[in-house]
């Protein structure tokens, strides 16, 4: 009987590299991608270190990993990445603890179905999670690392391909929440193009991904119909939470390095499996925030 040549999750997973003896940090690993690279990592031997701000969500998280992966090391620190203070006790903590972590995973995000509602800086919630934050951290963890080779694998979107401007007054009261999501999107992706292009230190490296669609915990604040309608057109149409992952999976392969840019190789690269690609001469740009 011939062997079938259809790619699966299991045949991908299956060919990728043993992470065993490696490291990896995950920002939102208890929901949707997040838990679904938990579940990668851990299966291809790696250490798992969650960076959690609902603890008692990230202890069952635990507890339900361990159960399927009995011999693995789970970690928990807690981490906000809505507050500047706690992004910098967490990274602390890592540091102290994981000084020679070998990726961490920027994949936490949000979509606020308030945007009104603020940070602890006081910025709109959606851009402080998806941009501020992560770029918050980026700045001050990066001075504290070691000569180890540490690689920061950030999540993009395909929002950040929609038409922005590249100057935005971020307290204006008139974006609604997409507009924020857009905003914010396009900003980390701009970010990430700035410090991989000017990095000069060869024990670190920059690394974007971008999940696709999926139907994921991002769209959970917004109203009910849009929620229930959004779950089931996504996974009718595009693809699982488990395939999205693994482009951010694939971002831990030791043929990637600094700059590079993994997104799904489906059309209009919405679904499929990781493809590694030039950044997007369009988004190649400065966003500037002001008050």
């Amino acid at each position: 009987m011939l062997k079938s040549k259809i790619m699966t999750i299991a045949k991908y997973l299956n060919n990728c590299e043993s992470l065993k003896g490696k490291t990896v940090v995950l920002t939102g690993g208890t929901s949707g991608i997040g838990k679904a690279l938990s579940c990668h990592v851990l299966a291809k031997g790696a250490s798992l270190i969650l960076l959690a701000r609902n603890i008692e969500l990230a202890n069952k998280t635990k507890e339900e990993l361990l159960n399927k992966y009995k011999n693995a090391f789970i970690d928990i620190i807690e981490y906000d990445q809505t507050s500047f203070k706690s992004i910098e006790n967490g990274a602390n903590e890592l540091i102290n603890k994981y000084p020679n972590f070998d990726f961490i995973v920027l994949n936490a995000g949000v979509l606020a179905p308030n945007k009104k509602k603020r940070s602890s800086e006081g910025y709109p919630l959606t851009i402080a999670t998806n941009y501020l934050g992560v770029r918050h951290l980026i700045e001050f963890l990066t001075p504290k690392l070691n000569n180890h080779l540490h690689r920061y694998i950030i999540a993009g979107s395909i929002a950040a391909g929609i038409k922005v401007k590249e100057s935005y007054d971020i307290y204006n009261p008139k974006y609604n929440s997409l507009k924020q999501y857009n905003i914010s999107k396009a900003c980390i992706e701009a970010y990430f193009y700035e410090i991989s292009s000017n990095n000069k230190n060869e024990n670190i490296q920059y690394v974007l991904t971008e999940p696709g669609i999926s139907g994921t915990n991002i769209i959970k604040g917004l109203p009910l119909l849009i929620r229930f309608l959004g779950k089931y057109f996504l996974k009718i149409f595009f693809h699982s939470p488990k395939k999205a992952a693994l482009c951010q999976l694939r971002a831990m392969q030791s043929d990637i390095t600094n700059g590079d840019y993994i997104i799904p190789r489906g059309p209009f690269s919405m679904s499929g499996y990781p493809i590694k690609k030039e950044f997007p001469a369009k988004r190649k740009r400065e966003f500037l925030l002001t008050k």
